[in-house]
């Protein structure tokens, strides 16, 4: 197997007991802390694997496949987090959807909102009702989606510092 999938396969695991620590213990809003704790950790087990790779493969790498290696490697993790992220959640059953749907009500409804915005508001809620658990489940995986995005240009910073040429020949 190609070490690449074992390093986002090992960081999936990290982080997918990260998420089931934050689900389970703090409920769907989680921790700030410790998501922030995770960020952290994602990027540092990436540095740490893509370091490793640059060293198994002679001591190079170019930004190219630096950051190939780090885009795969982000790839597998997040699917297994969000694989176990979905399963915390549909195990949690309709509390958890609760908890969400309250706290997304919440958030929308704030004093400061305008009259388009009250609207925009009840109709997102009025599809929650109506989708249940597949508009949740949808929503997160558009959310990985843009996390991917996110972590694409974080990989492009990381791939320029990781990144290793060899040395021109004289």
């Amino acid at each position: 197997m190609n070490k690449t999938l074992i390093y986002g396969l090992i960081i999936g695991v990290v982080m997918g007991a990260i998420s089931f620590i934050s689900l389970k213990m703090m409920g769907v809003g989680g921790s700030t802390m410790l998501s922030l704790v995770g960020f952290a950790v994602f990027i540092g087990l990436l540095v740490f694997f893509g370091t490793k790779m640059r060293t198994e493969n002679g001591g190079y790498a170019t930004f190219g496949k630096m950051f190939g290696w780090l885009m795969v490697m982000t790839i597998v993790a997040s699917l297994l987090q969000n694989i176990v992220s979905i399963g915390v959640m549909s195990t949690s059953g309709s509390s958890a959807m609760e908890e969400i749907k309250t706290t997304m009500h919440d958030e929308m409804h704030k004093a400061d909102m305008t009259d388009d915005e009250k609207k925009a508001a009840e109709m997102v809620e009025g599809m929650m009702d109506k989708g249940g658990n597949g508009l949740m489940i949808g929503a997160m995986i558009v959310g990985a989606l843009g996390g991917l995005l996110i972590m694409a240009i974080i990989n492009l910073i990381l791939a320029a510092v990781l990144k290793k040429d060899p040395a021109p020949m004289a």
